[in-house]
């Protein structure tokens, strides 16, 4: 008998139309699978939290923006900007889950905060060709790490997430959130230079109350902003650490654990409370 003959015998016998609905079926639940866990990880969501923002000097005064990927699918770019609450400056922002399944979508992560500093005093700015120096503090409200033990990390910023600043002469503030973002991004990225909250050493953790950013600047980095006012521009980036989250990871598996393989992602809260920018 032919092979066709076979094939076509088997085709319209109980057995093979079994068999073939069988086979439809898994290749069905396969490609919902692939749908569902593509959902979910174009999908994550983010925790905000809210930061007081504060300049020395008796004029100065700061606009901050923040700008980060909403949707890992279109890769916009979206621009959140600080608002006022009985007089004092706040910005919420948060990093968008991580996710330990689709490991990629986690460099769309970070965070980039703009901080536009304005009526800054005569003596802080630079002459022609003069580098000067200015401090930007970052504070964490230390009432929201529940965790207490010096063996194991809570669920904060604070305890996975890791921190830079820097200026960037060549950025006009008219540029594009993408072209801010993406140039921030790439800056701090070969940069390579961060710093942490949370310190390991030994298997045990130590965590600080404040991290302070020594950032230089000069003329290039002053632009016109608002109402042809001149701004010194600086940029902070809020990032995950990739070996403090592996630590968190692996001390919270046993709940990592449980979850299946398109919901392995976990949420961190911002317990960052300060940004204060003083002046050498």
């Amino acid at each position: 008998m032919k092979i066709v003959e076979l094939i076509n015998k088997f085709n319209n016998s109980s057995k093979g139309k079994i068999i073939k609905s069988i086979c439809l079926l898994i290749f069905s639940l396969a490609m919902v699978t692939v749908v569902t866990c593509a959902w979910l990880a174009s999908n994550v969501s983010t925790t905000s939290g809210g930061m007081s923002m504060h300049v020395s000097g008796e004029n100065s005064y700061a606009k901050y923006s923040a700008y980060y990927i909403q949707d890992i699918d279109s890769k916009d770019v979206v621009k959140g900007a600080q608002s006022n609450t009985n007089g004092e400056n706040n910005l919420a922002v948060g990093l968008r889950e991580y996710d330990l399944t689709f490991t990629s979508v986690n460099e769309y992560a970070p965070i980039v905060i703009r901080m536009e500093l304005y009526n800054i005093d005569e003596e802080f700015i630079p002459a022609a060709a003069e580098t000067k120096h200015l401090n930007v503090v970052i504070s964490r409200d230390a009432a929201l790490d529940t965790e207490t033990t010096s063996t194991k990390l809570g669920g904060v910023l604070s305890s996975v997430g890791q921190m830079a600043c820097s200026t960037s002469s060549g950025l006009s503030l008219s540029a594009t959130n993408k072209t801010i973002y993406d140039t921030i991004i790439a800056q701090y990225r070969s940069a390579g230079v961060a710093s942490t909250f949370a310190t390991v050493s030994n298997n045990q953790i130590t965590k600080t109350t404040s991290l302070t950013f020594d950032v230089a600047y000069t003329t290039s980095d002053f632009k016109t902003g608002d109402e042809g006012r001149s701004c010194l521009v600086v940029y902070m980036v809020i990032d995950y650490n990739s070996t403090l989250t592996a630590l968190y990871a692996g001390q919270n598996s046993g709940e990592l654990s449980e979850m299946n393989d398109c919901d392995r992602q976990f949420t961190i809260d911002n317990d960052l409370s300060n940004i204060d920018v003083e002046f050498d």
